[in-house]
């Protein structure tokens, strides 16, 4: 789950005006991941458009477990450690059900509004597995859910052909 500013404590007893005061314009998980990820791609001498992946790690959001839960149900499969992931791809029902869920969403936020930088990329599939590092998400067993997705760049598209030659 990721907490913004305007949930820290304190922020609900503020007017509109102070809160604005204090919260900067950039509070999405889109602009602040990619500002964090810029940094230590120009820190490291890369460019940005080298991005390949993106970890929603120790999942708690119970909407997101709950359809990670009924993808792995669909696919016949028992969530497990990496070695017993289970990948979904963007063209199935249940990759666009990962992709739609709140921890997932705003990866293709990030591509959109960063594509200057970034490139034309796309979410290509999603590995969904357990990381063994929580109390728990409900799913029988001691762990945490984390998917890692991955980006990939757009394929350029064929120039359309004349017709009527």
């Amino acid at each position: 789950m990721r907490f913004g500013p305007q949930w820290q404590p304190g922020m609900s007893q503020l007017t509109p005006e102070q809160r604005a005061a204090i919260i900067p314009p950039v509070k999405q998980f889109s602009d602040i991941g990619f500002l964090e990820y810029a940094y230590q791609a120009q820190s490291q001498g890369t460019s940005p458009a080298g991005l390949k992946y993106l970890l929603a790690h120790s999942i708690i959001n119970a909407r997101t477990n709950k359809i990670l839960s009924r993808v792995h149900l669909e696919k016949k499969a028992n969530v497990g450690r990496w070695n017993n992931r289970v990948t979904v791809t963007m063209d199935t029902d249940q990759g666009k059900a990962a992709f739609g869920t709140a921890n997932a969403l705003g990866v293709g936020w990030l591509l959109l509004q960063h594509r200057a930088l970034l490139g034309k990329k796309t979410v290509s599939k999603i590995d969904i597995f357990a990381s063994g590092t929580g109390p728990g998400s409900g799913w029988g067993f001691e762990d945490y859910v984390d998917m890692l997705i991955y980006i990939v760049d757009v394929p350029p598209t064929a120039p359309p052909t004349p017709t009527g030659l």
